[in-house]
């Protein structure tokens, strides 16, 4: 696609991110719980609560009579910068992560294409890239229940778009500017969410490599390299600093640093990419690891069934038919991010194996797949035709149809009489009424007096007092036995328990975390989620 039609792509997409906005518009924003506690620490910033927009304060264990200040350098900080000015302007957390996820939708969409269009697909396969994008599952999913995600998902390609930039002006005046700005890009990456520094990973390498085959004079090229290395830098260094300085540690890698292998880790790191680039992970999951109608909890069976797509990218992108500078750039984007989560799978257990930490990998490379693989279908027989058409259909076409069909399902069985809180969509406080059960709850909660025990942090949004959240749902049961909260003083307690707890024996578990605790009182609260116990402290 040339000329004036250029633009025809990005204008079309987004045009389709917009109709997926209008469609989600029906439902209220939610949260996952990571960000969700992110966004509670911006809240208690904003109140006077914290003296740091990335600093939750919470009742300390050893004596639940005072406070204690956790840094949250388990996330990166991009969630909390981004919904801090929204927020401090007069928007619920819900309501700041919905502007800030459409928005990235919107910005990612256009991103995208513009990289999908370095590859010199098809028009036809361009423009049903450019309508079917905004609506890939694990995009568009993010104006349902937010995640940091959606902020690399608008942010690598408009990196990957800036390291092109630099290399082919490399001999312009203008080089300094966009070596900077590369840098610069690629290093504010790690703020956006520590996986995504992979892809700067990538960026770094692919542009000593252009450097090193560059002929130019040899000051040019180690200048240019040195800028983007510099620039990339700081950021970096910045972020691991300031972690430092109120943490203890860099990051989450470094904070839960154990030396490990498992066999498993090379199957996972083959099988995401394929996974993540359109999401077949999403459909997947839901189809096999559905907490109702599944068949596993287990992961590696998702990884299994992923193998082949990810061998046959492999193969695509180690054809080297196309060895345009962009061609290049997704090669190096997906070895520098496989090698990356290896490393880091080896050194911590606190990184998980879910697909999501190669998506950028994935879909950076998915242009050249496709391009790679329109080369090979014009080489090979009938054997592989078959072949690399069904990959194309259950890792591609599928994938992004289940998208499309995702955000219509959501929109459509959200509940219309819902009435959210601070936290927006929560089912795990009321399914209809949050606001009435959080005025309820509140009602019975004395703030010099009672502390809350939580067993998810989107819940302390639609709270106001001082509350323990413990992420109850994905702790052991032997976990939860080890957990021992007393105070100095006398306090009451709220605990706030799914009935599902009294089943499985959590309940009982976290009510005896509590050996201060007299007598235990179970109150029903109409229309939540949650049973109410509570007990005096002494």
């Amino acid at each position: 696609m040339s000329g004036g039609r250029r633009w025809w792509p990005a204008g079309i997409t987004v045009l389709s991110a917009i109709i997926v906005v209008i469609v989600a518009s029906r439902t209220d924003q939610g949260f996952y719980s990571d960000p969700a506690s992110q966004a509670k620490a911006v809240q208690q910033f904003l109140r006077g609560e914290s003296p740091r927009p990335v600093q939750w304060i919470h009742p300390d264990d050893a004596d639940l009579s005072r406070d204690a200040r956790e840094a949250l350098i388990w996330w990166a900080p991009g969630t909390a910068f981004a919904v801090l000015p929204l927020m401090r302007a007069g928007l619920t957390p819900a309501q700041a992560a919905r502007a800030i996820a459409a928005a990235a939708l919107i910005a990612g969409a256009v991103g995208w294409i513009y990289w999908l269009q370095r590859f010199g697909l098809p028009g036809a396969a361009t423009l049903a890239f450019a309508l079917v994008l905004p609506w890939m599952r694990s995009a568009s999913n993010n104006l349902f229940l937010y995640a940091p995600e959606i902020l690399a998902f608008a942010a690598v390609p408009w990196v990957l778009l800036s390291a092109l930039a630099a290399d082919e002006r490399r001999h312009t005046r203008s080089w300094p500017f966009w070596c900077v700005l590369t840098g610069a890009l690629a290093g504010g990456l790690y703020l956006v969410k520590y996986s995504a520094c992979f892809v700067t990973a990538g960026v770094l390498a692919w542009f000593a490599w252009r450097s090193w085959r560059d002929d130019g004079p040899l000051a040019g090229r180690a200048g240019r390299l040195v800028t983007v290395g510099i620039c990339t830098a700081v950021p970096v260094v910045a972020l691991s600093m300031f972690n430092r300085s109120v943490g203890g540690s860099a990051n989450m890698v470094t904070a839960a640093f154990h030396v490990t292998w498992h066999w498993d880790s090379l199957l996972y790191a083959i099988a995401n990419p394929a996974l993540a680039a359109a999401d077949l992970n999403a459909l997947l999951a839901f189809v096999l690891m559905h907490p109702v109608h599944g068949v596993t909890q287990n992961p590696v069976w998702l990884a299994v069934i992923g193998l082949p797509g990810g061998l046959v990218l492999c193969a695509l992108l180690a054809r080297r038919r196309v060895t345009t500078a962009a061609a290049d750039l997704a090669r190096f984007v997906f070895v520098a991010s496989v090698v990356s989560i290896l490393v880091v799978w080896t050194v911590s257990s606190a990184v998980s194996v879910e697909a999501r930490h190669l998506a950028s990998a994935g879909l950076a490379a998915l242009p050249l797949a496709v391009v790679e693989g329109c080369a090979w279908w014009r080489e090979s027989g009938a054997a592989v035709r078959r072949g690399l058409a069904l990959i194309l259909a259950v890792f591609v076409i599928g994938p992004f149809g289940y998208g499309v069909v995702s955000v219509f399902a959501k929109a459509w069985r959200y509940p219309s009489d819902y009435l959210p809180g601070p936290s927006g969509y929560n089912v795990l406080l009321a399914e209809h009424d949050a606001v009435g059960v959080a005025r309820r709850l509140q009602d019975t909660f004395v703030q010099q007096t009672d502390i809350w025990y939580l067993t998810e942090p989107m819940t302390s949004l639609d709270l106001t007092g001082r509350a323990v959240v413990r992420h109850a749902d994905f702790m052991l049961l032997d976990e939860l036995r080890r957990d021992r909260f007393v105070t100095s003083r006398p306090l009451r307690v709220h605990v706030l328990l799914p009935p599902r707890f009294e089943q499985n024996g959590k309940g009982l578990a976290i009510r005896e975390s509590f050996p201060q605790a007299l007598a235990w009182r179970r109150e029903s609260v109409p229309g939540s989620a949650y049973d109410q116990w509570i007990a005096e402290l002494r």
